[in-house]
């Protein structure tokens, strides 16, 4: 399985993108998880200011607004979100969206290898036509 992440403007244009590996995950809540969290660190890394991190998985996006303890596969994970955006200079938006979300799964399907891959400012040339027909809206 594998993560990818992209990071656009708020015009939708590309900034950044990333895409890793991820060994040994078949739970796709936890993978999704797995991934936001590592989108949070990246987003951080990059200094941003602002950052909507959106999923198409509503049960993360619930958990995360929880303040109840979650005591499932993706609980750990979905404290260290938490404690990462809380403690990050940026300031994190949560959202759930239906669609939109092409050009991450074009990412997390093209990871061959566990090591991580990132571009900045140009997006691969496998990505460009997914980033064209894929604009994130709430």
């Amino acid at each position: 399985m594998g993560l990818g992440i992209v990071i656009r403007d708020h015009k939708g244009d590309f900034l950044a993108a990333c895409r890793q590996g991820i060994d040994r995950i078949i739970n796709p809540e936890l993978a999704e998880a797995i991934a936001f969290r590592r989108a949070i660190l990246f987003a951080s890394e990059l200094s941003y200011n602002r950052a909507i991190v959106a999923t198409d998985c509503l049960s993360l996006i619930r958990k995360l607004q929880s303040q109840d303890m979650d005591r499932s596969h993706t609980g750990i994970i979905t404290q260290d979100i938490k404690k990462a955006a809380h403690v990050s200079s940026v300031v994190f938006s949560f959202i759930h969206v239906r669609s939109c979300n092409e050009v991450a799964h074009v990412l997390a399907r093209s990871t061959d290898q566990i090591s991580e891959s990132v571009w900045l400012h140009v997006a691969p040339e496998f990505l460009r036509s997914s980033l064209c027909n894929d604009r994130l809206s709430e």
